[in-house]
């Protein structure tokens, strides 16, 4: 590493070192995982060596207790740990365990909802009732969004009679998009079905948290989601037979091959 200055090897896997990449200059001990492949490094917050070499096998001892007690070993929030998770899903996307828009989805759920909901939150702090307080959190989010949507229109119309030109434009600016810039409008209501989808990926980061030793294993969320399962009523006559003329319409029309 070329940013690693003054390296001192404490014991085997366990060195102090200061940083070329930043201005100040403090120590900094990196430990490595007993029987892994991974090491965790940490800013001393000191710049005498004698202060920083006692840090350090402190912080060494403090690793070995988790590790011994299954403590987690590493803090990030919520919104790194779905980062790596996501770059994880686009590979299985890239050699076909999953398909293209399942990555899609699951990259537009983390973005547009569970950042939203728990980002900044460290992963080892998410209990049980995050899990189980989604759902509330979702709908009242989603009703706030269209009540900010419908003022939003109602100014757009104020300023459309006004023919404010300079208003019109900002109002359109805060017309909320998808991260392709794609307008989303809200509807002020989500489904059930929607809710089970995004709570799935949600435990989907927590168990892979687990994995990577980020939280424990007891702290993925348990329990099968208390949401009913969406049920459709069927086809009337009328309405299939509609739907079979549109369709072959629809087909005919499809641009490409792949499309039809």
């Amino acid at each position: 590493m070329t940013f690693l200055l003054d390296a001192q090897e404490l014991k085997t896997g366990l060195i102090i070192f200061r940083r070329g990449d930043v201005k100040h200059r403090n120590w900094y001990c990196r430990i490595k995982l007993p029987q892994a492949d991974r090491y965790k490094t940490i800013c001393l917050k000191t710049s005498d060596v004698d202060s920083a070499k006692e840090r350090a096998f402190d912080e060494d001892a403090d690793l070995r207790f988790r590790i011994k007690h299954d403590v987690p070993i590493f803090n990030r929030p919520f919104s790194g740990v779905a980062k790596d998770f996501l770059a994880q899903q686009k590979e299985r996307a890239e050699v076909g365990e999953i398909t293209q828009h399942r990555w899609e989805t699951i990259d537009s759920v983390i973005h547009s909802q569970l950042n939203r909901y728990v980002g900044s939150i460290q992963i080892n702090q998410l209990g049980q009732d995050r899990w189980t307080g989604y759902p509330i959190w979702r709908r009242k989010d989603a009703m706030a969004r269209k009540k900010d949507e419908n003022e939003r229109k109602a100014r757009q119309e104020d300023a459309e009679d006004r023919q404010d030109k300079k208003e019109l434009a900002k109002i359109r600016a805060e017309v909320p998009k998808d991260r392709k810039g794609r307008v989303r409008l809200p509807t002020g209501e989500v489904s059930d079905a929607s809710i089970r989808s995004e709570m799935s990926i949600f435990r989907s980061v927590m168990v892979y948290a687990a994995a990577r030793k980020f939280i424990n294993e007891s702290q993925v969320f348990k329990g099968r989601l208390l949401l009913a399962k969406v049920r459709r009523e069927e086809f009337t006559p009328e309405e299939y037979r509609h739907l079979h003329t549109y369709a072959r319409k629809w087909v005919k029309q499809a641009p490409t091959d792949r499309s039809k």
